[in-house]
């Protein structure tokens, strides 16, 4: 949980500078991209393929993940640059997240009423995740994505950061669970809340909606690639 944390802010970091030059409804939008990935709606089921006791990583990495994507987001799409932390700590996701964290730290178990119907609703995952990327497919046109922020953005998500990271994880004594976990989740494609943050605040979310929708196409060819790093 401590090292997903500080790969967030270290690739906001990261992030800031690159984008400094664009206008800030722009800058706003291609930080979230490179930043903040799909770790949960594809990066569970791509966990769960590779090594379901890996979950519990995948759960403490997420957990980072929408704190900071509701908090650091916020900040970047407003030009006030203030956080709502209400929002923040109250969100569904990062509450059911930290409840099922805390669940398996202090090694209680729900009846199994309740675990077989979170397990049924739990496997809807993976397969609502290939509607949504087929969705997001239908839409696109090859005309549209002219931009060169586009590439590079995808570039920097999907391949730079996931193989810097690589490079220094292979550097540390860190249990293979824990690396393959970060590696994995890093490599993940942008994060849907980019086009919906774009949405909520007034930004390009035509832009971002793209955006999402070719990390998205594109990871169908760099997820696998980068499972063989493993």
């Amino acid at each position: 949980l401590a090292l997903s944390v500080l790969l967030v802010l270290l690739s906001v970091a990261i992030c800031l500078p690159i984008y400094r030059k664009h206008r800030h409804e722009r800058r706003a939008v291609l930080i979230n991209f490179a930043v903040f990935c799909n770790s949960s709606f594809m990066g569970y089921p791509i966990i769960l393929a590779v090594n379901p006791d890996w979950m519990i990583y995948a759960v403490a990495y997420n957990i980072a993940c929408i704190f900071f994507c509701w908090a650091v987001d916020v900040a970047l799409f407003r030009r006030d640059g203030g956080v709502d932390l209400k929002r923040v700590l109250f969100n569904p996701n990062l509450i059911s997240s930290v409840i099922g964290f805390t669940l398996f730290c202090m090694g209680l178990t729900l009846p199994a009423v309740a675990t077989e119907v979170l397990s049924m609703v739990g496997g809807l995952t993976t397969p609502l995740t290939m509607l949504l990327i087929g969705t997001r497919m239908l839409g696109l046109r090859l005309s549209e994505f002219k931009n060169r922020d586009y590439h590079f953005t995808a570039a920097l998500r999907l391949v730079i950061l996931p193989l810097a990271l690589y490079a220094i994880l292979l550097l540390t004594p860190l249990p293979a669970p824990v690396k393959g976990v970060m590696f994995l989740l890093t490599a993940m494609p942008s994060g849907s809340t980019t086009s919906m943050m774009a949405e909520l605040y007034g930004k390009d979310a035509d832009f971002a909606a793209r955006g999402v929708a070719y990390t998205t196409l594109l990871s169908l060819v760099s997820i696998p690639l980068m499972c063989q790093l493993l």
